[in-house]
């Protein structure tokens, strides 16, 4: 955890490990709560659909190895292996997985908020691991071969909950150094939030989780790309191409941000790049500097200063 000893890190990935898959999550929420006393954490937005390459299984379902990668680097090259396994029947798997966002506030100001990204895993059965018909070209094709005949996905073994990350927001503004407020564009979003009316009427947890995506920075050192999304998906889109102006825009913007629940909704969507179009950000600031003036003077400045420095995540 970002800001969190080693040892709180630890106790939680156990805590998560320890609970069984559920439809409402119960026994994680439990279990976290135990790990983490004084936080009341909650599943804030589930992110589908991704996976990974899994590990190797014997025809009878027998282990071979829990990581395909490894394995098959540790055996040598393709050949290698296509001589020595091609007649075993060895199957490939695929680890497939929706990763879920706790959030958790933790203080009494905007960014004091903690969040959990935990994974919930199923194996499934993938492939066969080598088609006598068609062998690989090298490693990386037997590893994750573009094409290929396909085996029936049933489980394998049983679901399981997995820490991915624990982040702790709190420091964030005070620590630019850090691994992931070093972000500066990351940075430029939370001070909008503070300076906005968005900042006052909502706490950033309650209507947003954070990817985040690790690098490494020209020094070699570890860091996070930060990428906000929305914890409501289906706000719809303001794409800007039929322009309304003056009071349409008005009643357009402050509706989009009824639907999400707080003030410059549409703004933060925007330069997140969730459905807003830069198009309407413009709109907007025409509107200012002729004769109509529908936003309060704190989220007016924040826009005037995007319209001098305009950015997006």
């Amino acid at each position: 955890m970002i800001g969190t000893a080693p040892t709180m890190t630890g106790r939680v990935a156990e805590a998560v490990a320890a609970a069984t898959p559920s439809a409402r999550h119960r026994g994680l929420l439990e279990t976290v709560a135990r790990a983490m006393p004084g936080l009341a954490f909650e599943v804030a937005a589930t992110r589908r659909g991704w996976y990974r390459i899994g590990g190797v299984l014997g025809p009878d379902g027998e282990r071979i190895a829990w990581q395909l990668r490894d394995w098959a680097e540790a055996c040598g090259g393709a050949a290698e292996i296509v001589a020595a396994h091609a007649d075993d029947g060895y199957l490939a798997t695929r680890l497939c997985g929706r990763t879920h966002y706790l959030m958790a506030p933790s203080g009494d100001r905007p960014l004091d908020f903690v969040q959990l990204e935990v994974d919930e895993i199923e194996e499934r059965l993938d492939r066969p691991l080598i088609d006598p018909d068609n062998p690989p070209d090298d490693l990386e094709d037997l590893i994750d071969p573009l094409g290929g005949e396909r085996l029936d996905p049933a489980l394998v073994g049983v679901p399981r909950y997995e820490l991915r990350r624990v982040t702790d927001f709190s420091p964030c503004l005070e620590d630019a150094a850090s691994r992931f407020c070093g972000d500066a564009r990351f940075r430029r979003f939370l001070t909008d939030w503070i300076a906005s009316t968005a900042g006052g009427a909502a706490r950033l947890h309650e209507h947003w989780v954070f990817t985040l995506v690790p690098y490494t920075d020209r020094f070699g050192e570890p860091r996070f790309h930060v990428e906000p999304r929305p914890r409501a998906e289906d706000l719809g889109r303001l794409d800007g191409v039929a322009r309304p102006r003056g009071g349409d825009l008005a009643r357009l913007i402050h509706a989009h941000d009824r639907a999400a629940g707080y003030p410059m909704a549409w703004y933060f969507q925007m330069v997140a790049g969730h459905g807003v179009s830069h198009r309407i950000a413009e709109s907007v600031l025409e509107d200012q500097m002729g004769a109509y003036a529908y936003l309060p003077a704190k989220d007016l400045a924040v826009l005037r200063n995007w319209g001098r420095e305009p950015y997006a995540l």
